[in-house]
């Protein structure tokens, strides 16, 4: 677990062998960073009293639980067993993070084969069922220690309130620093052609339009198209509603009641 006790980054480690970038925020230097951060190993079961006793030196700070797939095999729990994942969830969740008011971010992985429309990590859909929010992490482009790329962080669950369907991020500056910048999301690809999308049915409102209809009419590629119609038709925060139609295959329609288009984007610092 990674305790960062400054709103300047959130680093989460892995195992004792494993390697960061290095991470500057605001132009700190890694060793500057690296000092506002500290670092709890669970070779058993995570200590509540002991954690509850670091929050208390560092009342404002973002805890980082790296990763449930680890913690679980460690305390040896099955991750495809909800009442196991909920020996470890629920103390987390309910016992500690809610009833202490925490700030905590819970790293989790998906399977193979999970799209940004997937909704689920792998493993019991308990831990879905534990948490206030949960986001998909998807590499928009890809990024090293000498290239620049993109993250894209796209909301699969918002419990309490609204929150933004995506954010997205330029990740690194193409010299060893692990920088994070602020990146529209509305003028990503995938946004553009959602917006595109929703445009062309709220128009055609209330008619339907099949995928081969909406697809003459995007500029976007077939297959971008294809992935953001069924994307939007799947997500019930936006204005896109799939129907049925007399030849077996949906059809897509504008949705004047999911229609909270554009969300402005909330402005915060790292």
């Amino acid at each position: 677990m990674t305790l960062p006790t400054e709103r300047a980054c959130v680093q989460a480690p892995g195992h004792r062998s494993s390697k960061s970038f290095p991470c500057s925020c605001d132009g700190a230097p890694t060793y500057r960073l690296l000092t506002r951060c500290v670092y709890r190993e669970f070779p058993g079961a995570p200590d509540w009293d002991e954690l509850s006793r670091l929050w208390e030196e560092h009342p404002n700070a973002v805890g980082v639980w790296d990763s449930t797939r680890g913690i679980l095999r460690t305390l040896g729990l099955d991750e495809d067993r909800a009442a196991e994942v909920g020996r470890f969830m629920d103390p987390l969740v309910v016992e500690f993070t809610l009833s202490r008011g925490i700030a905590t971010l819970l790293i989790d992985h998906v399977a193979k084969a999970a799209t940004d429309s997937t909704g689920y990590a792998r493993g019991s859909g308990d831990k879905l069922a534990a948490v206030q929010a949960q986001w998909f992490v998807k590499k928009a482009r890809a990024f090293d220690e000498t290239e620049a790329g993109e993250l894209e962080l796209v909301r699969w669950k918002a419990r309490s309130g609204a929150l933004n369907r995506t954010h997205r991020f330029a990740v690194g500056d193409g010299q060893g620093a692990l920088t994070f910048r602020r990146l529209d999301p509305d003028k990503s690809p995938e946004g553009k052609a959602e917006a595109a999308i929703i445009d062309y049915l709220k128009t055609g409102h209330p008619a339907s339009y099949s995928l081969r209809e909406i697809q003459a009419h995007i500029s976007a590629r077939a297959e971008v198209t294809r992935a953001r119609v069924k994307a939007l038709a799947e997500d019930t925060q936006r204005p896109v509603v799939a129907v049925d139609s007399d030849v077996g295959k949906p059809r897509y329609a504008y949705a004047p009641g999911g229609d909270q288009e554009p969300q402005e984007p909330h402005e915060f610092d790292f």
